[in-house]
Formats: structure tokens, sequence, C-alpha cells
């Protein structure tokens, strides 16, 4: 991505992080890494987890939580402009002049899913 992305986040996420917050190890990242805490995790971890977990690349990937999301939220009657905004525009006029982040949307959406996600436990 050329621009930065903003991620509105849940109150769960927010509470979450505030835990964590409290929990971590003497590093400036939220997640560090296993090995140093003067570097943050890197993508692989998560991928190395599900495995630890016993999920198979044929299971589960990192990329397919992002599956279930967009799938879910559509579902949900959200529009394709707010789930899909990180990911290049098929248009190209429209990329090159739509800047817009649908942010109050976009909240309203996150909380929404993360309050499906806690129906689900």
């Amino acid at each position: 991505m050329a621009r930065p992305h903003l991620v509105p986040m849940s109150k769960q996420v927010i509470t979450i992080i505030k835990e964590l917050q409290n929990i971590k190890a003497d590093s400036p990242y939220l997640f560090p890494s296993n090995t140093t805490s003067k570097r943050p995790i890197v993508p692989d971890s998560l991928r190395a987890e599900l495995r630890r977990m016993g999920l198979s690349k044929e299971e589960m990937t990192t990329h397919g939580f992002r599956h279930m999301a967009s799938t879910r939220l559509y579902e949900m009657g959200y529009k394709g402009d707010a789930i899909e905004l990180a990911h290049s525009e098929g248009n190209k006029i429209k990329a090159t002049y739509n800047h817009a982040e649908h942010l109050d949307y976009r909240k309203k959406m996150m909380n929404e899913w993360a309050d499906y996600l806690d129906g689900l436990r």
C-alpha cells in the first residue's frame, strides 16, 4: 500500500490491548519477538502458532481469517468499499480519486464484528 491505512478498533480490542500493555515485557512492541524484545513478531509467527495449535494449512491460514471476516461482513450487509478498503480498487480512475476512509461506518462495522465474534463464544 502506498498510503496510510487506518484501522478502527472495537471496544473489545482496546480492552485486550490495555490488558496486554500491563503484562508485556520491557519492549516498545505490543507483540515482541520471542527471541528479542527489541523487535516485533514477524508475519510467520502467526502461521507458526496456528501449526503449533494443530491446524494444518488446509484447515486454516492467517489470510483465512480475512476471508472469513470479509465474507461474513458482506453477509451482515456492509458495503464492499468499507470491507475491502486496504485492497486495490479494480477501477483505476476510482482508485486514483477516491480516498474516502469511511471511518465512522468502519467503526460501527468493527464493533459489530467484535460483538458477532463474542456471540460465537
